[in-house]
């Protein structure tokens, strides 16, 4: 049985896919998703894919080295500084 965990609003993070068009899934590269579960204790991570009105086009399991996080903030920015979720 896969062990998951639900990820915290907060720690919601939005990905790109860098490596490759995954096309099975009509997904190419460069495409951004938001991490929604961590799954298999970290080794994978649900994605969900949205349109700009949320409604989600395909949610599916990617490990690690399929995408990279999206950084929004300088590095070196104040915590006081650094917008979070409501």
């Amino acid at each position: 049985m896969a062990t998951h965990m639900v990820m915290p609003h907060a720690e919601r993070a939005a990905v790109d896919i860098h490596k490759a068009d995954l096309p099975e899934f009509n997904l190419r590269r460069g495409q951004v998703g938001t991490v929604v579960e961590i799954l298999a204790s970290g080794k994978a991570f649900e994605i969900e894919f949205s349109y700009r009105d949320g409604r989600t086009y395909e949610s599916l399991g990617l490990r690690p080295d399929q995408f990279m996080v999206l950084c929004f903030e300088p590095a070196n920015t104040p915590p006081h500084l650094v917008m979070t979720p409501a």
